[in-house]
């Protein structure tokens, strides 16, 4: 499966979906075959963060920017979605113990030794970056 194809495909469903008026989305991704063990679970990680954003970084404000790049090096590939939103209030962290983020992260830890790392500052908003490295993330044999 492409990753990239795929979370443009989510992305764009995602914006669709929930759409802001004023609110945009920064674009780039570099097509990659991956195996459906990555793909699947970083799939549900955008569409949360994306669907979390559009409902809470922009609240009283006129518009942002959601940013979703999937980028391939030499390395592997780093799937990045971010926006220039409020930020998680104070004491609160993503993904919470528990929920259903929670276990997509673990899952794309378990199944493609992905690293994930999550910021967040007030009226900076939130950033998570997943990184996973080539030899993990490829597709299966057939």
């Amino acid at each position: 499966m492409d990753l990239g194809i795929y979370l443009s495909q989510i992305a764009s469903a995602v914006m669709q979906a929930h759409a802001v008026e004023g609110v945009r989305l920064n674009l780039k991704v570099d097509t990659w075959p991956v195996s459906i063990n990555v793909a699947m679970p970083a799939g549900l990680v955008v569409n949360e963060v994306l669907t979390n954003a559009l409902k809470h970084a922009f609240v009283g404000r006129s518009g942002g920017t959601i940013t979703l790049h999937s980028l391939v090096d030499g390395e592997g590939c780093q799937v990045l979605v971010m926006d220039d939103g409020i930020g998680l209030p104070p004491g609160t962290t993503w993904p919470t113990s528990g929920r259903l983020g929670a276990l997509i992260v673990e899952s794309l830890r378990k199944n493609a030794g992905a690293t994930v790392a999550v910021t967040t500052s007030a009226g900076r908003g939130l950033r998570v970056a997943i990184q996973f490295a080539r030899a993990d993330a490829a597709p299966e044999a057939a």
